[in-house]
């Protein structure tokens, strides 16, 4: 397996997903980090490199304790359900909640000479308050890899720091001003688009993609199941496809003794809903 190709976000070793898969994908089956990497520049092209590489894997972040559930990621798996619904090639074969933590790193000025931050929008979002008490002006970057390499390269940047993991700090041979800047906890989903069997464990989890067929009260006979079956559902968010028509994506969980129970809701949900593509249910556990 040392050939398999890894999907990430961002340059080499400068993103926390990085940091992420090499302590993620050991509990689930997956390789070890290697020299096939294929680097994506944002969360939905993670999962279209998956699928136009078979038997690949690769790490999405899905959600943080700042702002909750990142959307984009979402809406990609609604976009990917859309056209392999019921049978779609990647599959989420395991999660994990991993606490991080921010470095503030410097192309050479010192703390007190920073005028603004450069980062990806969950890295402002989560050190948002820090951000406002220094009153500094901020930057949004597709990822904290490259905000590293902006404020490394870009003239205009140069009075910026850069949010991430400390890691990029080293790539892009930057000053760390503070190693510890903000800590959060980030929700990771390991994908495969190979056979690498789904894990399940004590508390699980399941995402799920769906059209309704319409008409009043569609979404809510839509989720009926979920009542019948007793299955708890933790979100839901609609999408807009275009044409005045909506996709849901929604997550449920559940414990290991309410497995069968919420696979058999979620085929129910199959049944009366529109291109429902279904992801798990999949452990979860805390590093």
């Amino acid at each position: 397996m040392t050939n398999t190709p890894i999907v990430l976000l961002g340059r080499a070793g400068t993103t926390f997903t990085y940091r992420a898969y090499s302590r993620i994908a050991p509990l689930f089956g997956a390789p070890a980090l290697n020299g096939r990497i294929i680097e994506a520049t944002e969360n939905p092209d993670i999962l279209e490199a998956l699928r136009h590489n078979p038997d690949a894997f690769g790490l999405i972040a899905v959600e943080t304790q700042a702002k909750g559930r990142i959307v984009d990621s979402l809406e990609a798996f609604d976009s990917l359900g859309t056209r392999y619904s019921g049978d779609h090639p990647i599959r989420i074969i395991g999660g994990a909640k991993m606490p991080l933590w921010f470095a503030l790193m410097t192309n050479g000025i010192r703390f007190d000479e920073i005028e603004g931050v450069v980062a990806h929008e969950q890295a402002l979002e989560a050190c948002k308050e820090l951000i406002k008490r220094y009153d500094w002006k901020k930057e949004k970057s597709t990822s904290n890899g490259q905000a590293a390499a902006d404020v490394k390269s870009v003239p205009r940047l140069a009075k910026f720091a850069a949010l991430g993991p400390i890691e990029a700090a080293h790539h892009f041979k930057l000053t760390v001003v503070d190693e510890h800047f903000q800590s959060g906890v980030t929700t990771f989903f390991l994908l495969t688009s190979g056979t690498t069997p789904v894990r399940t464990g004590p508390y699980n989890r399941a995402l799920v993609t769906f059209g309704t067929r319409g008409g009043a009260g569609a979404l809510h006979d839509a989720t009926e199941p979920f009542k019948r079956y007793d299955v708890n559902m933790i979100y839901l968010h609609s999408v807009h496809r275009g044409n005045g028509k909506y996709g849901f994506v929604t997550e449920v969980e559940c414990t290991s003794e309410q497995l069968e129970q919420t696979k058999l809701g979620l085929e129910a949900l199959r049944e009366i809903t529109e291109d429902c593509a279904i992801f798990g249910p999949f452990a979860v556990t805390n590093l």
